[in-house]
């Protein structure tokens, strides 16, 4: 079959329909079962995709020779706020064909046929699902070819017209189905346990886990009142709604009578979706894995009742811990990843008991090897037994490209600080106004947090909640604007490392550094300038800036224009210039004075001076200045020094 891989369990081909009147997949793949294994692996779908919120069979007529005919109600979640979950009727029938293959055949009943007397939910929009099912064949020997076919109708106009496309005619959508179908039975076939520490004992299902993780999160962010869910507000697009559910009565599974029992505790869900232009959904989930120390309320999430002591429009957003990255499995395609986050407390300031705490972390779409269009970061505090029966609580982001746009920009490319700074590189390819397959997207944000609260500080807890979550949708709106021109730049306009978004990332913190030690803005740009206008107006600065390790012996890494061209390197020989070459004898210890005095003050002004370029030409300063740059750990990632009016003295 052409397009399809060789070998055993090689599910992954995936052909996506457009304008075919709704949203329809094709794929095909070879698992290592047998035909009615896998039939009865992808009939349970309630068990493996995390969008399907259930499945009820309404009825069931068997015949003499196998074959099998049922009537189905099953309800999917909806995967942002702005949109209501979809339900279908459907028949499903499941037959033997007389060469060993397995056929499930599903489609919804039509108005004609009469719809079943069954109680709709209005929560839902009913939706249809059109000729869509499994071909099973064997294979010699031992295993199955899977041809998988999804074709649905997602009444898009039910939606705000700015989603329309996603509901139309959407890669998000029709990839769903077949990527969660292909990782069950990858499952199935070899079920991942893993055993992280000794500090994480139990070895744990990996894809029992990511399963509860999206499904909790799915539940967050689409707070049913079928589930129990009941709206405190609802702000409007871009601002927060906030629901409940109440726990005041649940069967406690620690009691030997599993008796109903009653309790003042409860959960409460903020969320909010946002609408983003020019934003890779990939970028902004990396962005937020990586920089969660600047957005998460540690003490909120993890000791709630200290931090509702604490005065809702003081208290920090981020507390005292650096993250420690512990992989526990990454898919075959690398489009989905399980990992525990580890946060040790690097002070005493904080008031959560252990100085370990643990997050149990479901990354898809943030490696940059895919183009689903979509990404997510899910997560939920656990502990460290990491049992199966631990409960969670998910929290998280998802992003997905509203139209069906084709990322072109590599976003598996090497993010350093030196790379591109000589006009760009052959490996990533700038698109012109010209050109005609660089398209304008978007993308809608859901963000959802749950937290546990009391009766008696319920409301406490909303409005610390609903600060909390203003706090982060205000971040991510600057990252956003940050991130937004990372892949389309017009070639006459591009500036050196443009591409680099760990550079753009490290001049943002130069500027906003400077400012908050010196009072003063390094240069005059507008307040909501975008990370091309920040980065060329640095690169272009007359005085030379430029960035060095705070090891023993520094080492640069960074410079702007002035800076290269005052010490005559290139920015790819710029790391390997010797910092204590370009030092005078006579003024390096006044030199390490500076750059003590920086490591512990954070600044320091220095007098008139010499330094010697990388060809031995003296050059000379009238003053200058030097600060530290912080990471998202808040240790000192690099120490910045500005010379200004240089020049060389012969």
């Amino acid at each position: 079959m052409p397009g399809m891989k060789p070998g055993p369990d090689s599910i992954g081909v995936v052909a996506v329909a457009h304008a075919c009147g709704g949203v329809a997949v094709q794929a095909w793949g070879v698992v290592s079962l047998e035909p009615s294994e896998v039939a009865e692996a992808l009939r349970d779908k309630v068990s493996w995709l995390c969008d399907c919120r259930q499945m009820e069979v309404l009825g069931t007529f068997d015949s003499t020779d196998g074959r099998k005919l049922e009537l189905l109600h099953t309800q999917m979640y909806a995967p942002i706020t702005l949109a209501s979950p979809r339900s279908f009727y459907t028949l499903r029938y499941t037959s033997n064909l007389e060469d060993g293959s397995l056929v499930i055949c599903e489609r919804s009943l039509s108005a004609a046929q009469g719809m079943p007397m069954v109680s709709q939910s209005q929560s839902f929009v009913h939706g249809e699902l059109l000729s869509s099912g499994y071909l099973i064949r064997p294979c010699e020997g031992r295993g199955a070819l899977v041809i998988m076919v999804d074709h649905r109708n997602l009444e898009a106009s039910s939606v705000p017209e700015a989603l329309r496309p996603l509901y139309e005619s959407s890669t998000f959508f029709a990839q769903k189905m077949t990527v969660e179908a292909s990782y069950h039975l990858q499952a199935k076939v070899q079920p991942e346990m893993v055993s992280l520490s000794k500090k994480l004992q139990q070895p744990c299902n990996v894809r029992s886990y990511s399963q509860r993780l999206c499904r909790g999160f799915n539940e967050a962010v689409n707070t049913l009142p079928d589930d129990g869910w009941m709206s405190l507000s609802k702000d409007g697009l871009g601002d927060v709604t906030i629901c409940i559910k109440s726990l005041s009565n649940f069967r406690n599974p620690t009691s030997s009578s599993n008796s109903l029992c009653s309790t003042d505790m409860g959960i409460l869900s903020v969320k909010a979706s946002l609408f983003l232009q020019e934003v890779s959904p990939t970028m902004l989930a990396r962005f937020l894995r990586e920089h969660r120390t600047e957005w998460m309320d540690y003490e909120l999430n993890f000791n709630y009742k200290a931090s509702f002591c604490q005065d809702t429009q003081t208290a920090g957003l981020h507390g005292s811990f650096r993250q420690v990255s512990l992989p526990l499995t990454q898919s075959a395609d690398q489009d989905e990843s399980l990992e525990v986050i580890k946060l040790e407390s690097t002070g005493e300031e904080t008031n959560i008991k252990s100085n370990e705490t643990f997050i149990l972390q479901l990354c898809n779409g943030i490696s940059g090897t895919t183009a689903s269009g979509w990404a997510q970061l899910v997560f939920a505090p656990v502990d460290a037994s990491l049992s199966d029966e631990l409960p969670l609580l998910p929290s998280g982001f998802r992003i997905i490209t509203i139209n069906n746009y084709k990322d072109h920009c590599s976003l598996s490319r090497t993010l350093d600080l030196t790379s591109h700074l000589e006009g760009g590189s052959e490996g990533c390819r700038f698109h012109t106004a010209g050109d005609s397959d660089v398209l304008s997207y978007s993308s809608v944000l859901t963000v959802a947090f749950q937290f546990k609260y009391e009766a008696q500080i319920r409301d406490l807890v909303t409005i610390k909640a609903h600060h909390y979550a203003q706090r982060v949708l205000e971040f991510i709106r600057k990252a956003a604007v940050l991130i937004m021109p990372a892949c389309e730049t017009s070639q006459k306009e591009r500036s050196p490392s443009v591409c680099s978004l760990e550079s753009k990332i490290l001049v943002y913190h130069i500027v906003q550094k400077y400012r908050s030690f010196f009072g003063l803005d390094l240069f005059k740009t507008e307040t909501a300038v975008n990370a091309d206008i920040l980065f060329k107006a640095f690169w272009n600065h007359k005085d030379a800036i430029i960035c060095c390790t705070s090891k023993h012996i520094p080492e640069y890494v960074f410079a702007n224009q002035a800076g290269l061209d005052m010490l005559e390197t290139t920015a790819a020989s710029l790391p390997g210039l010797p910092w204590l070459k370009t030092v005078p004898e006579n003024e390096k210890q006044a030199a390490y004075k500076d750059l003590l005095q920086v490591l512990q003050q954070g600044y320091s002004y220095m007098p008139a001076g010499i330094r010697i370029s990388s060809n031995g030409r003296p050059v000379a300063y009238e003053r200058a200045m030097a600060w530290n740059v912080l990471d998202s750990d808040n240790s000192i990632c690099v120490v910045t020094v500005m010379f200004v009016n240089w020049s060389f003295l012969t």
